[in-house]
């Protein structure tokens, strides 16, 4: 945006919020300055309904669209390092980030409330990402095979951790899983070689077919609740030597679970 006066400014249809900013009177000195839109500070309830409009950034160029989706029918240029999915946009589409090794930022509004199918499989760049609370489904694969990523904050609107989800994250060290979960689908921890602790809540009843498997790095598992949920075949297999389950004092669990020597010491 180039320098204007106050008056002169006209409401903006569409915004870059690395660029574009806002005048700020400083009183103190009698001064107008300026703020980016990305580092003006807003209330949680103003960051759910900001930005609508999805912005991209390719080798320092910026592009923002009117997007209600994304798509893999060339949403994004496959070259493209920061993206902002606006609040118009519900769903992020299965393989729509397929294989974009450049992209190394990603920041999802509170209005997505699906994340489909290996949307971000090979994503090897992404070394973060949080998903809101507004979503409720991830897809199959979703993050599979982003071997750069470290840091997951999964918010607490997702009820079911679908199958290979985090597959082969070999990066990722540790996890928590939100209350909301019930269930853990087959494979979705494989081969995270890297994950070295994780805490499953009261909340989930199931966990599925290998989930864990090859996770060599893996010594603890804390589970919150005093019931053993159901476990299928091969869940806790080529974990770490000597990698025990944490259970609450007097829970219902066996001296050894899913093939792991069982410890009763969790004081919740």
């Amino acid at each position: 945006m180039p320098d204007k006066k106050i008056s002169q400014l006209v409401q903006l249809i569409s915004a870059n919020p690395k660029t574009d900013v806002v005048p700020i009177v400083d009183t103190s000195v009698d001064e107008t300055k300026k703020i980016t839109l990305a580092n003006f500070p807003m209330t949680e309830s103003a960051i759910n309904h900001a930005y609508p409009y999805t912005v991209d950034f390719d080798g320092g160029t910026g592009q923002t669209r009117n997007l209600t989706g994304t798509t893999t029918s060339g949403d994004f240029s496959n070259t493209v390092d920061s993206v902002y999915i606006g609040s118009n946009v519900n769903a992020i589409g299965d393989h729509t980030f397929f294989q974009f090794s450049s992209l190394n930022e990603i920041t999802i509004s509170e209005k997505v409330t699906s994340i489909e199918e290996f949307a971000f499989t090979f994503c090897s760049g992404l070394s973060s990402i949080t998903i809101p609370d507004s979503v409720t489904g991830i897809g199959a694969g979703a993050f599979e095979l982003c071997t750069g990523l470290t840091d997951v904050t999964i918010g607490n609107g997702l009820s079911f951790m679908g199958a290979s989800i985090f597959n082969s994250c070999s990066s990722l060290t540790s996890i928590t899983i939100p209350e909301s979960v019930t269930g853990i689908g087959d494979l979705t921890f494989k081969d995270c070689s890297g994950l070295s602790s994780v805490t499953i809540p009261d909340s989930v009843t199931s966990i599925g077919r290998m989930a864990f498997l090859n996770c060599s790095s893996l010594t603890g598992v804390n589970f919150l609740s005093t019931t053993p949920p159901v476990i299928s075949h091969g869940t806790f297999t080529n974990v770490a030597s000597g990698a025990e389950i944490h259970v609450p004092l007097g829970a219902g669990y066996p001296a050894t679970y899913g093939g792991l020597k069982v410890v009763f010491d969790l004081n919740i």
